[in-house]
């Protein structure tokens, strides 16, 4: 019986994946939440993967089923520790439709102190710096490292990210959307 399993992707490809995988007659699945997003002009809503880097599949955990899942270009590996991959149980992927499907569902941020952070909207986007607080309000306290010292702003909680560049940016022939380069 096929089961649920994560698949981590090519940074940005989580969508082109989750096509990948159904052209060859995999059910896959890529969640998705609304974010803001500032244009030159004006800001935007768009819809962004909830899990960036990765790809949920539905297959039957056999050797065939597995080698189609990562002969999909944009997939890396399958989420488990060596050989051994964890399947996500039914009831987990039907309670995490049920609630991206709400009104305005929110993810709690993988956000710890003392992680390096991007600040992805706002007059910082770009910058990136060390989370140093966060009080229990919308805002947090990010330090930025300049000439060997540090400055500290208050950026609200919704305009930062965890920097995972730095796992992302090691895999080789990552994708960005339209296929554009870094």
């Amino acid at each position: 019986m096929p089961s649920w399993f994560a698949t981590i992707t090519r940074r940005n490809c989580e969508l082109l994946a989750a096509e990948q995988m159904a052209v060859k007659g995999i059910e896959a699945y890529v969640p998705t939440i609304s974010k803001r997003s500032a244009r030159r002009d004006r800001m935007s809503t768009i819809q962004v993967p909830a899990f960036p880097g990765y790809t949920f599949a539905r297959f039957d955990d056999v050797r065939e089923c597995r080698s189609l899942v990562l002969s999909c270009r944009s997939v890396v590996r399958l989420l488990g520790v060596g050989r051994l991959i964890f399947p996500i149980p039914d009831r987990e992927m039907e309670d995490m439709r049920s609630v991206l499907a709400s009104p305005s569902p929110v993810l709690s941020p993988s956000l710890i102190i003392g992680s390096r952070v991007r600040v992805c909207a706002g007059p910082l986007t770009g910058v990136f710096g060390i989370l140093q607080r966060y009080d229990g309000t919308d805002y947090v306290w990010v330090g930025i490292e300049m000439l060997g010292r540090s400055v500290g702003t208050r950026v609200n909680s919704s305009d930062i990210e965890p920097d995972d560049a730095h796992f992302h940016g090691s895999l080789p022939g990552f994708c960005h959307p339209g296929g554009l380069g870094p």
